[in-house]
């Protein structure tokens, strides 16, 4: 059997997503009182938008970053585990014989290439793990493409 292991980068965008919230919250609070409560429309808006955005990527990070990349994988000879939120939350198990293939998509990031894995059945992704999260990215995608047809 192997288990993923998270690298460094997921615990702290982690942190930063889940502080995310507070931290938008602390500077309206701030600039508020810098302003000493004396608004005006563009001020209101800023804060509008700021509060939007803070949502937004609060959203973002916990339903789609943390939910569906940041999982734990455990890996067997029959089926792949998918433990989404950090190994804490649904667990899903899935035979590989149920799966139909896989895709790798690779992106740059600060001038490194990274990859995505998204395990496919009936032409949708069903799991998704990352290079940028996962020490052991190799061993696991070769684990899980030894299993599996190449899409892409």
């Amino acid at each position: 059997m192997i288990t993923s292991k998270f690298s460094p980068s997921v615990y702290f965008f982690s942190f930063l997503l889940l502080s995310f919230p507070f931290i938008a919250a602390y500077f309206i609070i701030k600039i508020n009182n810098l302003l000493k409560g004396e608004l005006t429309w563009g001020v209101i808006i800023f804060f509008i938008i700021f509060g939007i955005i803070g949502v937004l990527v609060t959203i973002w990070g916990l339903f789609v970053e943390m939910n569906l990349r940041m999982a734990k994988l455990r890996i067997d000879a029959a089926s792949i585990e998918i433990i989404q939120m950090l190994g804490f939350g649904t667990k899903r198990k899935l035979n590989f014989s149920d799966i139909d293939g896989y895709i790798i998509k690779s992106f740059k990031s600060r001038g490194q290439t990274q990859e995505y894995f998204y395990l496919i059945k009936n032409q949708k992704a069903i799991g998704v793990f990352s290079s940028l999260y996962l020490k052991n990215y190799s061993e696991i995608k070769e684990a899980v493409a030894s299993h599996l047809k190449n899409f892409g």
